[in-house]
């Protein structure tokens, strides 16, 4: 059985780079991925490259509103999420984001 079968992903900043590799290795490992590229994304070919079990939408991780208007989409895709790959440079340019220091940036996070 692959190594992801039955698992729901989501990937964002999933349809360019690291992203993408990623996403094609979970949908080579069974599970049904939502991918999200940004506004310079090619999302078909994202879409060709990744495979029929993914799902690649348009969101921009630096519009708040566009973050909040993937969540139902999310759900109607894919209606839970068990895994969440965040990749996104989005805000880097922000003076608020270059006030913190790099070693608070990279702090590893505990979920459950």
């Amino acid at each position: 059985m692959p190594k992801y079968a039955g698992r729901k992903a989501v990937v964002l900043g999933g349809a360019t780079g690291l992203g993408l590799v990623i996403s094609k290795r979970l949908v080579e490992g069974g599970a049904d991925v939502l991918v999200t590229g940004g506004p310079g994304a090619d999302l078909g070919a994202a879409a060709a490259e990744v495979g029929s079990c993914a799902h690649v939408v348009r969101c921009d991780p630096a519009d708040p509103a566009a973050v909040e208007a993937l969540a139902p989409v999310v759900e109607a895709r894919l209606g839970r999420v068990d895994l969440l790959v965040v990749l996104t440079s989005a805000g880097c340019g922000d003076p608020a984001f270059n006030s913190v220091a790099p070693a608070d940036r990279c702090r590893p996070t505990r979920t459950p």
